[in-house]
């Protein structure tokens, strides 16, 4: 199974939490948001994940590293400039999963990849 996470928000609400870290990396209790979800997301059976990354996206690498810590094999791609959160998923979609055209927009069609 492949996910995407979107990592790339300012977090203008959290201000001023997030003037130094990105929200995905605040602290909860004895871990971070992403920290949970990327262990969730192995948990649920996840091997790739795609981390669509902008504010203070160097925080992010730093802290996913090569993703052997969850067991996934992670891509981070760092936006130039925000995109919103379709023009963040749309930048990788077609290089990340190689699917026709035809059943990103029909998946219920596929019956050989599991959508979620």
């Amino acid at each position: 199974m492949d996910a995407v996470v979107l990592v790339g928000g300012l977090g203008l609400r959290l201000r001023p939490l997030t003037e130094t870290t990105p929200k995905p990396l605040l602290p909860i209790g004895n871990s971070c948001s992403l920290d949970i979800a990327l262990h969730r997301l192995a948990d649920a059976g996840a091997e790739r994940v795609f981390l669509a990354a902008g504010y203070r996206a160097s925080s992010i690498e730093k802290f996913v590293g090569d993703g052997s810590r969850w067991g996934l094999q992670i891509q981070i791609a760092t936006e130039t400039q925000p995109l919103g959160t379709a023009g963040a998923i749309a930048q990788f979609a077609a290089a990340w999963w190689p699917v026709p055209c035809d059943e990103r927009r029909h998946p219920h069609r596929s019956r050989s990849r599991r959508i979620l």
